[in-house]
Order: C-alpha cells, then structure tokens, then sequence
C-alpha cells in the first residue's frame, strides 16, 4: 500500500501545509481538516478548529502542482539526486463566528457516516478528511466523489469548503502550468 497513489498524495499535502491545530484531549474544542486535490485546479487543504466561541478557518494554497511534483519525487525516488523544489504554498487564516452556516453544518454532520472510497489512479480528484472532537477522531477518504451519485455528505462538505475558503484575504495567485 506504500506506492499507492492517494496516499502518496495525501502525504505531500500534510507535509507542505499548515500545522494542524489539534485540541486538547477531552477539551470539547473540535478541529477539522479538509484536503481537496483535484486532478485540474488548485490543490488546498482548508483547517477549521474551534477557538473559544469563535472558530478559526486557515486556508493552505499550493501556487503549483502538488500533484506533479509528488510524481516527479515518486519517479526519481526518495533519495533521488535531483534536487526537486516542493511547490510554493500561500497560508492564510482568519476568525469566523459560530454562526456562519459552514460552521453549523460542521456541528450536524456525522463524520462517521463518511465513506471511503479511495481509487489508485493518478488522474483522478482525491478528497480527504480529517475530523477530531477532542475525544475521538474520523479519517476519510474519495476518489471522483462528483462522478458518484451517493456521496451526498462529501460532495456538500467540499461545497461549503469552497465558501469557507473566501474568508482567509489572499496575497498570492496559483501559478498554471
């Protein structure tokens, strides 16, 4: 399972974003992680924790592919002799109330009821999730979840994302290539 390819990919994103601010155990805080690589488009791992009576939302772009450099890597190896350089990443973070409508689906949702459905194709839209109440944690993940019909919860969890995302201001622009 280590060369499969999700996995490789998920490893990257968690390696090149934001820390992940983890609640203490047993505090009620609530930490949640959101990990969108898809096949076109910009790949990000959205944070929301709970802070208090507000929440925190930090937004990690990558400015370019995550996904070519991890096959670039994957090719030459760990400990290849080229020098690959990670790609560049904008972090950005703000405060949000509890009120906002992303923060109280996240309050509804039932993490366990996420599936996983994870495909090994290189070309494929890779989701992830990542979810802590402080006393137990849920990880998940999809492959193509738009192209399936029943994964209700993952595709209205990534559509918010996208809404959340807007909070943090931005200072820097993807980079196609």
């Amino acid at each position: 399972m280590q060369n499969f390819f999700p996995s490789l990919l998920e490893e990257q994103a968690s390696k090149h974003s934001s820390y992940m601010n983890l609640p203490e155990p047993a505090s009620g805080e609530t930490f949640t992680r959101l990990v969108r690589l898809p096949f076109k488009g910009r790949e990000t791992v959205v944070d929301i924790n709970s802070c208090g009576h507000r929440y925190r939302v930090r937004i990690t772009r990558f400015l370019s592919s995550l996904r070519e450099f991890t096959l670039k890597k994957t090719n030459i190896g760990e400990f290849g002799k080229q020098n690959i350089i990670p790609p560049s990443i904008e972090i950005s973070s703000s405060y949000i109330e509890a009120e906002t409508p992303t923060v109280r689906l996240l309050n509804h949702l039932e993490f366990n009821d996420f599936s996983n459905d994870l495909e090994d194709d290189k070309e494929a839209d890779h989701f992830f999730l990542f979810h802590t109440n402080s006393k137990d944690f849920v990880c998940r993940g999809i492959s193509n979840p738009h192209n399936k019909k029943w994964p209700e919860d993952w595709i209205l969890m990534i559509n918010q994302s996208y809404g959340l995302e807007l909070y943090p201001p931005r200072r820097l622009v993807y980079q196609a290539t």
